[in-house]
């Protein structure tokens, strides 16, 4: 497996994509950014406690553990980033 400059993975427990239109933009401005880097580039990982109706965005690698806390979540994301930096961030809204 290739490594990548960076890994943003986004742990996201509650929230729900259909009706929170913030994280969708959130998570495709993580996606334009990670783009944006120079090689060998980055992935962004979106690790959830429940599944969503909504399309996440393409490029997005899209991991679902119903009912996992967050440090689960977080701790999978991490074990599934590929980049020698890895960025959290938390999308935890209700």
């Amino acid at each position: 497996m290739d490594k990548l400059l960076v890994s943003v993975v986004i742990e996201n427990q509650t929230a729900d994509l259909s009706s929170e239109s913030h994280v969708m933009r959130n998570l495709e401005e993580a996606l334009r950014q990670v783009k944006a880097l120079p090689a060998p580039g980055g992935e962004v990982i979106m690790v959830s406690g429940k599944p969503f109706d909504t399309a996440v965005p393409e490029g997005v690698r899209y991991v679902v553990l119903p009912g996992k806390s967050y440090y689960v979540l977080k701790n999978a994301g991490m074990g599934e980033a590929r980049g020698e930096v890895v960025i959290t961030a938390s999308m935890s809204v209700g």
